[in-house]
């Protein structure tokens, strides 16, 4: 079976393995720069170009949807922070 996350993981110990796939990327250090990227707010395209922007704005104007992008975003700060 393929699994198409693209981020994935595994650790092996005596004791266990651990196998991990995520379609988001949390936190990611490369050299002095660090990036986080959750996946919030997310929705299918659009079958054209009209179409996304409308999904869009449906995203933007939604509270609830706005209201969980700005957990993720103190999560992650909080995240970074430490």
């Amino acid at each position: 079976v393929l699994n198409p996350s693209p981020y994935m993981g595994y650790f092996h110990t005596p004791a266990y393995q651990l196998v991990s796939a995520s379609p988001e990327l949390l936190i990611k250090k490369k050299g002095n720069t660090v990036s986080t990227r959750p996946i919030a707010g997310t929705r299918s395209r659009g079958k054209d170009h009209e179409e996304d922007l409308k999904l869009a704005s449906e995203l933007i104007e939604n509270e609830k949807e706005r209201a969980e992008h700005v957990m993720l975003v103190d999560l992650e700060r909080n995240d970074l922070g430490r």
